[in-house]
């Protein structure tokens, strides 16, 4: 069987299982933050009121908006996404010279791995970063190889410039691997003039300048700030949940090195078998630490402590390493079968062990069919999203075709995607937000609040402006800071106003 037909079958079947469990996942209620917050941003692209540049052209990453917008949905970019990896890992290992039973193997025990599994349901953004760190160093080996390149080289090195430039817009983090790239391309080309060499770092990188470069003047000409998207609370870098989770986690960096040690063990031993096997060694290592520097830059950007799903970019990237070098020997693929069981089995636990996100080990419980801990940090997480559920379907309820609702999306972007029209909302970014704000009762129907009890109530301004209507206790009529408005829906964090006139 071709490796072609082996990548189709194996999509085509990732594609209907991912499809399966994911809308059975939204049938338990479940919901990933990262799908909600790219399909509100979507819907505001697509049916928002002006201006929509104000509520999507300063969110990170501004790719995987606009991604979501040319496919439709965030479920789908998922599928998709998730479908290729896996089309693309089971081509890789398919093309090793091993017998089938080690390919069979290997490929259960990377896709199922609890990490993998987990990010290929969750997290779009690192779905799409390991593809395109595959791309990137596929492609460098392409050119690092040259009597196999079956593409002329002024090609492939655009190819890789137009790789690293989306890359750059998916992770912020990539911006600095820049250097790296340089490095291993003056590696690759030793003996070339430097005229040569300066041209293939040109043609490679100047893509990345000019995306950096204008997404640095585009929020420095409309906030004043050419850094605005990274502490925006709008923005997908930095969801509230996740930050709020990392401050009340009290985060231990030795924990968490005992949590992904498992986790990075098959890749790093991946390393070590190629420098062992291969020739070309700086180019090698350059290339194969390539995303050992973006993780280590995320977590230097403390947007991955305590978080699983995202080492799943290391086990995808890990048949790529086996390509260069492949294991042939049976004590040789026996033990990478055992530090793959390994990594498989440190997922399990600390999942099991509710040391990952609260959504990670909500996911997890999900998928095993077992109770949720008693832990603080996952109730709140599921409070939460109980709660804005139960907005979403009232509000489907009692919302007429020309009425609004006040709302600050910074906390309640999965409303907005729940609602799947954004043209009900007066949201920060609108024009009428702050009239709305100081005036609702000339301008929405309905309001949301949230209480201080929610964890994230100090991201609210509404909630914020209108302390009084946040308050934990129920609202006597009489005493109603808003007397246009009576208590519609009450939920242990949130609060939902209607106007007394609405029908």
């Amino acid at each position: 069987m071709s490796n072609r037909l082996i990548s189709w079958k194996a999509s085509v079947l990732a594609l209907f299982i991912l499809s399966a469990v994911l809308v059975w996942l939204d049938f338990q209620g479940f919901l990933a933050e990262e799908m909600a917050f790219f399909g509100a941003k979507a819907l505001e692209v697509f049916y928002g009121p002006e201006p929509r540049l104000q509520a999507t052209g300063f969110v990170f990453p501004p790719v995987l908006v606009y991604g979501t917008v040319a496919v439709g949905s965030p479920i789908t970019l998922q599928v998709l996404a998730g479908a290729l990896l896996v089309g693309l890992i089971s081509r890789t290992i398919d093309s090793l010279p091993i017998s089938q039973i080690w390919c069979r193997l290997w490929i259960a025990l990377i896709v199922f791995n609890p990490a993998f599994a987990l990010m290929l349901l969750r997290s779009p953004n690192w779905v799409i970063t390991t593809l395109l760190v595959m791309g990137i160093m596929g492609l460098s080996w392409a050119i690092a190889q040259p009597k196999t390149m079956k593409l002329p080289l002024s090609l492939v090195l655009v190819l890789l410039g137009f790789a690293l430039a989306i890359l750059m817009l998916v992770r912020y983090e990539a911006w600095f691997i820049s250097p790296l790239v340089i490095a291993i391309l003056l590696s690759i080309f030793p003996k070339e003039s430097w005229g040569f060499r300066g041209t293939a770092i040109l043609v490679t990188l100047f893509m990345s300048v000019v995306a950096i470069a204008a997404w640095l003047y585009l929020n420095w000409q409309f906030t004043g700030n050419a850094f605005q998207f990274f502490n925006s609370a709008y923005s997908g870098f930095y969801l509230p949940g996740t930050e709020v989770f990392l401050q009340q986690s009290n985060p231990s960096l030795l924990l968490d090195l005992t949590i992904i040690m498992p986790l990075l063990l098959a890749y790093l031993l991946g390393i070590v078998w190629l420098l062992w096997q291969a020739k070309q060694r700086w180019v090698n290592i350059l290339i194969a630490v390539l995303p050992i520097l973006l993780i280590v830059l995320a977590i230097w950007q403390e947007t991955l402590l305590r978080e699983i799903s995202y080492l799943g970019l290391l086990l995808g990237l890990l048949p790529l390493i086996w390509q260069q070098a492949p294991p042939r020997k049976a004590w040789q693929q026996g033990l990478f079968t055992v530090v793959l069981v390994i990594s498989w089995i440190g997922s399990g636990l600390g999942l099991q062990n509710n040391q990952a996100l609260p959504e990670e080990t909500v996911l997890w419980r999900q998928l095993t069919g077992q109770k949720l801990p008693q832990s603080l940090l996952v109730q709140q997480w599921v409070q939460r999203h109980q709660d804005q559920r139960q907005i979403a379907n009232m509000l489907h309820k009692n919302l007429g075709s020309n009425q609004r609702v006040l709302m600050d999306d910074a906390i309640n972007f999965p409303i907005v995607y729940q609602i799947n029209d954004p043209r009900y909302f007066i949201l920060p970014y609108q024009y009428e937000f702050i009239p709305a704000l100081q005036q609702p009762e000339l301008f929405a129907e309905f309001i949301v609040v949230s209480k201080p009890q929610s964890p994230i109530h100090h991201w609210d301004q509404v909630s914020l402006f209108w302390s009084q209507l946040a308050d934990p206790r129920p609202i006597r009529q009489e005493v109603m800071p808003l007397s246009e408005f009576k208590s519609l829906l009450e939920t242990p964090y949130y609060r939902l106003l209607q106007r007394l006139d609405s029908p």
